[in-house]
Protein backbone atom coordinates (compact mmCIF):
# COMPACT_ATOMS: atom_id res chain seq x y z
CA UNK A 1 0.00 0.00 0.00
CA UNK A 2 1.03 3.78 -0.53
CA UNK A 3 2.44 5.86 2.22
CA UNK A 4 0.75 8.76 1.91
CA UNK A 5 3.30 11.91 2.33
CA UNK A 6 1.80 14.08 4.40
CA UNK A 7 5.08 16.39 5.43
CA UNK A 8 4.77 17.37 1.55
CA UNK A 9 1.89 19.92 2.77
CA UNK A 10 3.65 22.05 5.73
CA UNK A 11 1.83 25.18 4.69
CA UNK A 12 -1.66 26.00 4.15
CA UNK A 13 -3.33 29.13 2.55
CA UNK A 14 -6.78 30.13 3.53
CA UNK A 15 -8.39 32.82 1.32
CA UNK A 16 -10.98 34.63 3.55
CA UNK A 17 -13.83 36.10 1.10
CA UNK A 18 -16.47 37.18 3.47
CA UNK A 19 -19.12 34.95 1.51
CA UNK A 20 -21.23 32.17 2.66
CA UNK A 21 -18.98 29.78 1.50
CA UNK A 22 -16.15 30.49 3.45
CA UNK A 23 -17.43 28.42 6.44
CA UNK A 24 -17.06 25.14 4.88
CA UNK A 25 -13.92 25.91 3.14
CA UNK A 26 -12.32 26.94 6.66
CA UNK A 27 -13.76 23.70 8.37
CA UNK A 28 -11.98 21.74 5.29
CA UNK A 29 -8.77 23.91 6.19
CA UNK A 30 -9.11 22.82 9.17
CA UNK A 31 -9.24 19.06 9.22
CA UNK A 32 -6.23 19.04 6.75
CA UNK A 33 -3.50 20.78 9.22
CA UNK A 34 -4.65 18.45 12.27
CA UNK A 35 -3.70 15.79 9.93
CA UNK A 36 -0.85 16.93 7.99
CA UNK A 37 0.17 19.16 11.48
CA UNK A 38 0.54 21.83 8.51
CA UNK A 39 0.66 25.73 9.57
CA UNK A 40 -2.01 27.89 8.32
CA UNK A 41 -2.36 31.53 7.09
CA UNK A 42 -5.53 33.12 6.88
CA UNK A 43 -5.54 35.77 4.38
CA UNK A 44 -7.92 38.87 2.92
CA UNK A 45 -7.56 41.27 0.54
CA UNK A 46 -8.73 44.64 0.21
CA UNK A 47 -9.34 46.38 -2.98
CA UNK A 48 -9.00 49.96 -3.41
CA UNK A 49 -10.86 52.17 -5.56
CA UNK A 50 -9.21 53.91 -7.95
CA UNK A 51 -6.57 56.26 -6.93
CA UNK A 52 -8.37 59.37 -8.13
CA UNK A 53 -10.99 58.42 -5.78
CA UNK A 54 -9.03 57.50 -2.65
CA UNK A 55 -7.45 60.95 -2.77
CA UNK A 56 -11.04 62.51 -2.99
CA UNK A 57 -12.04 60.64 -0.37
CA UNK A 58 -8.62 61.35 1.48
CA UNK A 59 -9.32 65.12 0.86
CA UNK A 60 -12.82 64.94 2.47
CA UNK A 61 -11.35 63.46 5.72
CA UNK A 62 -11.94 59.81 5.05
CA UNK A 63 -8.38 56.96 5.49
CA UNK A 64 -7.72 54.51 3.18
CA UNK A 65 -7.99 52.52 6.12
CA UNK A 66 -11.68 53.64 6.74
CA UNK A 67 -12.81 53.38 3.64
CA UNK A 68 -11.88 50.11 2.71
CA UNK A 69 -13.13 48.89 6.17
CA UNK A 70 -9.56 47.55 6.91
CA UNK A 71 -10.05 47.24 10.73
CA UNK A 72 -13.46 44.93 10.78
CA UNK A 73 -11.50 42.83 8.23
CA UNK A 74 -8.67 42.20 10.87
CA UNK A 75 -10.87 42.14 13.53
CA UNK A 76 -12.55 38.88 11.67
CA UNK A 77 -9.24 37.53 10.43
CA UNK A 78 -8.22 37.67 14.61
CA UNK A 79 -11.02 35.46 15.22
CA UNK A 80 -11.02 32.87 12.89
CA UNK A 81 -6.85 32.99 14.31
CA UNK A 82 -8.28 32.67 17.77
CA UNK A 83 -11.11 29.81 16.16
CA UNK A 84 -8.09 27.97 14.72
CA UNK A 85 -5.63 28.02 17.81
CA UNK A 86 -8.42 26.58 19.99
CA UNK A 87 -8.76 23.68 17.53
CA UNK A 88 -4.92 22.96 17.71
CA UNK A 89 -4.25 24.36 14.31
CA UNK A 90 -1.02 27.14 14.52
CA UNK A 91 -2.38 29.98 12.63
CA UNK A 92 -1.82 33.35 12.14
CA UNK A 93 -3.47 36.37 9.32
CA UNK A 94 -2.23 39.29 7.18
CA UNK A 95 -4.80 41.54 5.56
CA UNK A 96 -3.23 42.44 1.70
CA UNK A 97 -4.27 45.25 -0.41
CA UNK A 98 -4.40 45.39 -4.06
CA UNK A 99 -5.63 43.61 -7.05
CA UNK A 100 -7.04 40.10 -5.26
CA UNK A 101 -5.15 37.63 -7.60
CA UNK A 102 -1.85 39.57 -7.78
CA UNK A 103 -1.65 39.74 -4.15
CA UNK A 104 -2.76 36.28 -3.18
CA UNK A 105 0.26 34.70 -5.55
CA UNK A 106 2.59 36.82 -4.61
CA UNK A 107 1.63 35.72 -1.00
CA UNK A 108 2.13 32.47 -1.67
CA UNK A 109 4.84 33.01 -3.74
CA UNK A 110 6.66 34.66 -1.06
CA UNK A 111 5.69 32.57 1.63
CA UNK A 112 5.76 28.99 0.02
CA UNK A 113 2.55 27.39 0.41
CA UNK A 114 2.16 23.90 -0.59
CA UNK A 115 -2.12 24.48 -1.12
CA UNK A 116 -4.78 27.42 -1.32
CA UNK A 117 -7.50 26.91 -0.21
CA UNK A 118 -11.00 28.90 -0.82
CA UNK A 119 -14.65 29.49 -1.01
CA UNK A 120 -16.09 29.54 -4.57
CA UNK A 121 -16.87 33.12 -6.39
CA UNK A 122 -20.30 33.99 -6.50
CA UNK A 123 -20.98 35.19 -9.90
CA UNK A 124 -23.84 36.65 -11.82
CA UNK A 125 -23.88 34.19 -14.47
CA UNK A 126 -25.96 30.59 -15.39
CA UNK A 127 -25.45 28.57 -12.25
CA UNK A 128 -23.75 25.62 -14.02
CA UNK A 129 -21.11 28.02 -14.41
CA UNK A 130 -19.62 27.48 -10.39
CA UNK A 131 -16.13 29.49 -10.70
CA UNK A 132 -16.03 33.20 -11.30
CA UNK A 133 -12.88 35.49 -12.72
CA UNK A 134 -10.66 35.53 -9.25
CA UNK A 135 -10.90 31.39 -9.18
CA UNK A 136 -10.14 30.86 -12.55
CA UNK A 137 -7.04 33.44 -12.22
CA UNK A 138 -6.08 31.53 -9.00
CA UNK A 139 -6.17 28.14 -10.93
CA UNK A 140 -4.42 29.19 -13.71
CA UNK A 141 -1.55 31.02 -12.75
CA UNK A 142 -1.24 30.31 -8.52
CA UNK A 143 2.06 27.96 -8.66
CA UNK A 144 0.78 25.69 -5.43
CA UNK A 145 -2.37 23.30 -5.88
CA UNK A 146 -5.06 25.23 -5.61
CA UNK A 147 -8.74 24.10 -3.90
CA UNK A 148 -11.72 25.98 -4.78
CA UNK A 149 -14.77 24.54 -2.28
CA UNK A 150 -18.15 24.80 -3.42
CA UNK A 151 -20.73 26.01 -0.67
CA UNK A 152 -22.29 22.64 0.97
CA UNK A 153 -24.18 21.81 3.56
CA UNK A 154 -22.41 18.31 4.19
CA UNK A 155 -20.19 18.81 6.76
CA UNK A 156 -17.68 16.28 5.39
CA UNK A 157 -17.10 15.33 1.63
CA UNK A 158 -18.09 11.54 1.06
CA UNK A 159 -16.81 11.05 -2.63
CA UNK A 160 -13.42 11.98 -3.96
CA UNK A 161 -12.80 11.80 -7.57
CA UNK A 162 -9.33 11.66 -8.93
CA UNK A 163 -9.48 13.06 -12.72
CA UNK A 164 -5.76 10.95 -14.46
CA UNK A 165 -4.53 10.67 -17.89
CA UNK A 166 -2.12 8.14 -17.94
CA UNK A 167 -0.49 7.28 -21.23
CA UNK A 168 -0.94 4.17 -22.61
CA UNK A 169 1.97 3.97 -24.77
CA UNK A 170 5.38 4.40 -23.18
CA UNK A 171 7.10 3.94 -26.00
CA UNK A 172 5.63 6.60 -27.93
CA UNK A 173 7.68 9.64 -29.03
CA UNK A 174 5.14 11.91 -27.08
CA UNK A 175 5.18 10.26 -23.64
CA UNK A 176 5.79 13.18 -21.32
CA UNK A 177 6.99 11.77 -17.76
CA UNK A 178 6.02 14.98 -16.53
CA UNK A 179 2.57 14.05 -16.74
CA UNK A 180 2.71 10.41 -15.31
CA UNK A 181 4.35 12.39 -12.16
CA UNK A 182 1.44 15.07 -12.13
CA UNK A 183 -1.20 11.82 -12.37
CA UNK A 184 0.72 10.16 -9.36
CA UNK A 185 0.64 13.51 -7.31
CA UNK A 186 -3.37 13.68 -8.04
CA UNK A 187 -3.90 9.83 -6.65
CA UNK A 188 -1.47 10.91 -3.84
CA UNK A 189 -3.68 14.06 -3.11
CA UNK A 190 -6.71 12.38 -3.46
CA UNK A 191 -5.96 9.64 -1.21
CA UNK A 192 -5.14 12.29 1.41
CA UNK A 193 -8.24 13.86 1.41
CA UNK A 194 -10.09 11.07 1.35
CA UNK A 195 -8.61 9.74 4.60
CA UNK A 196 -9.11 13.02 5.74
CA UNK A 197 -12.70 13.30 4.73
CA UNK A 198 -13.16 9.67 5.53
CA UNK A 199 -14.57 9.50 1.95
CA UNK A 200 -14.85 6.78 -0.95
CA UNK A 201 -11.76 7.21 -3.31
CA UNK A 202 -12.58 6.96 -6.79
CA UNK A 203 -10.59 7.37 -10.29
CA UNK A 204 -11.42 7.97 -13.37
CA UNK A 205 -9.73 7.99 -16.61
CA UNK A 206 -11.27 8.99 -19.90
CA UNK A 207 -9.82 7.65 -23.26
CA UNK A 208 -11.24 9.28 -26.74
CA UNK A 209 -11.57 7.59 -29.67
CA UNK A 210 -11.21 10.75 -32.23
CA UNK A 211 -11.07 8.62 -35.56
CA UNK A 212 -14.70 6.61 -35.02
CA UNK A 213 -16.08 9.00 -37.08
CA UNK A 214 -13.84 9.22 -39.95
CA UNK A 215 -13.63 5.04 -39.44
CA UNK A 216 -17.13 4.99 -39.84
CA UNK A 217 -17.32 7.36 -42.55
CA UNK A 218 -14.39 6.88 -44.41
CA UNK A 219 -13.16 3.65 -44.66
CA UNK A 220 -15.37 1.52 -45.21
CA UNK A 221 -14.94 -1.06 -42.52
CA UNK A 222 -17.77 -2.97 -40.57
CA UNK A 223 -18.80 -1.52 -37.64
CA UNK A 224 -17.75 -5.02 -36.11
CA UNK A 225 -14.22 -4.03 -36.93
CA UNK A 226 -14.70 -0.54 -35.67
CA UNK A 227 -15.46 -2.08 -32.44
CA UNK A 228 -12.37 -4.63 -32.21
CA UNK A 229 -10.30 -1.50 -33.19
CA UNK A 230 -12.09 0.62 -30.16
CA UNK A 231 -11.83 -2.55 -27.73
CA UNK A 232 -7.88 -2.98 -28.32
CA UNK A 233 -7.06 1.03 -27.85
CA UNK A 234 -9.43 0.69 -24.63
CA UNK A 235 -7.38 -2.34 -23.81
CA UNK A 236 -4.09 0.12 -24.18
CA UNK A 237 -5.94 2.69 -21.70
CA UNK A 238 -7.07 0.18 -19.15
CA UNK A 239 -3.19 -1.32 -18.76
CA UNK A 240 -2.32 2.23 -18.61
CA UNK A 241 -4.51 2.64 -15.71
CA UNK A 242 -3.48 -0.59 -13.58
CA UNK A 243 0.24 0.38 -14.16
CA UNK A 244 -0.79 3.92 -12.52
CA UNK A 245 -3.04 3.17 -10.26
CA UNK A 246 -0.95 0.18 -8.58
CA UNK A 247 0.25 1.11 -5.48
CA UNK A 248 -3.37 2.50 -4.49
CA UNK A 249 -5.31 -0.06 -5.02
CA UNK A 250 -5.83 -0.78 -1.39
CA UNK A 251 -7.40 2.11 -1.06
CA UNK A 252 -9.63 2.60 -4.19
CA UNK A 253 -13.51 2.38 -3.78
CA UNK A 254 -13.81 2.37 -7.68
CA UNK A 255 -12.01 2.80 -11.25
CA UNK A 256 -13.82 4.21 -14.20
CA UNK A 257 -12.51 3.82 -17.84
CA UNK A 258 -14.70 5.69 -19.99
CA UNK A 259 -14.30 6.34 -23.74
CA UNK A 260 -15.15 10.09 -24.97
CA UNK A 261 -14.38 13.97 -24.43
CA UNK A 262 -12.84 14.24 -20.88
CA UNK A 263 -14.56 17.29 -19.91
CA UNK A 264 -18.49 16.25 -21.04
CA UNK A 265 -17.40 12.64 -19.37
CA UNK A 266 -15.78 13.71 -16.04
CA UNK A 267 -18.66 15.99 -15.65
CA UNK A 268 -21.33 13.46 -15.98
CA UNK A 269 -19.46 11.02 -13.89
CA UNK A 270 -19.13 13.70 -11.02
CA UNK A 271 -23.22 13.96 -11.24
CA UNK A 272 -24.05 10.29 -11.22
CA UNK A 273 -21.79 9.44 -8.44
CA UNK A 274 -23.03 12.67 -5.99
CA UNK A 275 -19.02 13.46 -5.89
CA UNK A 276 -17.97 16.61 -3.87
CA UNK A 277 -14.52 16.89 -5.00
CA UNK A 278 -12.68 16.56 -8.23
CA UNK A 279 -8.56 16.52 -7.94
CA UNK A 280 -7.15 17.11 -11.19
CA UNK A 281 -4.26 18.37 -12.95
CA UNK A 282 -3.39 21.33 -15.19
CA UNK A 283 -1.15 20.07 -18.32
CA UNK A 284 1.29 22.51 -19.47
CA UNK A 285 1.04 23.04 -23.52
CA UNK A 286 3.63 23.48 -25.67
CA UNK A 287 6.28 24.45 -22.86
CA UNK A 288 5.10 28.23 -21.97
CA UNK A 289 4.99 29.35 -18.88
CA UNK A 290 2.01 30.15 -17.19
CA UNK A 291 -0.66 28.89 -20.04
CA UNK A 292 -2.14 25.98 -17.65
CA UNK A 293 -5.67 25.59 -18.56
CA UNK A 294 -6.52 23.52 -21.68
CA UNK A 295 -9.84 22.11 -23.27
CA UNK A 296 -10.47 19.69 -20.63
CA UNK A 297 -9.70 21.64 -17.22
CA UNK A 298 -11.80 24.46 -18.72
CA UNK A 299 -14.48 22.13 -19.73
CA UNK A 300 -14.91 20.22 -16.56
CA UNK A 301 -14.70 23.78 -14.46
CA UNK A 302 -17.72 24.97 -16.08
CA UNK A 303 -19.82 21.89 -16.41
CA UNK A 304 -19.39 20.86 -12.80
CA UNK A 305 -21.31 21.34 -9.51
CA UNK A 306 -18.44 20.47 -6.84
CA UNK A 307 -15.63 21.70 -5.50
CA UNK A 308 -12.29 21.26 -7.24
CA UNK A 309 -8.57 21.17 -6.53
CA UNK A 310 -6.06 22.00 -9.10
CA UNK A 311 -2.38 20.73 -8.80
CA UNK A 312 0.51 21.89 -11.35
CA UNK A 313 2.92 20.24 -13.24
CA UNK A 314 6.58 20.11 -11.74
CA UNK A 315 8.26 23.09 -13.17
CA UNK A 316 5.80 25.25 -13.90
CA UNK A 317 6.61 28.76 -13.67
CA UNK A 318 3.57 31.65 -12.76
CA UNK A 319 3.10 34.47 -15.17
CA UNK A 320 2.83 36.18 -12.04
CA UNK A 321 6.14 38.45 -10.73
CA UNK A 322 7.37 38.20 -7.01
Amino acid sequence: MRDIPTNQIKKICFVRTGGSGDTGAFERALRLCKRTQAELSIVSVSEPPPEGVLSLLKSWGASAESVLGEQELSNELEALVKSAKLQGVEAAFELLRGSAFLEIIRKVMRDEYNLLIKAAQPTRVIHQVLFGHLDRQLIRKCPCPVWIEKPSNRKRHDTILAAVDPTPFLDHPDYDPLREELNTSILQFSLLLAQTEDAAFHVVHVWPFDLEMSLQTRTGLSDEVIAQVAASIRKKHETALKRLVAPFLGHITQMHVLKGTAGAEIARLAQTENADLIVMGTICRGGIEGLLIGNTAETVLDQVDCSVVALKPRGFVSPVQA
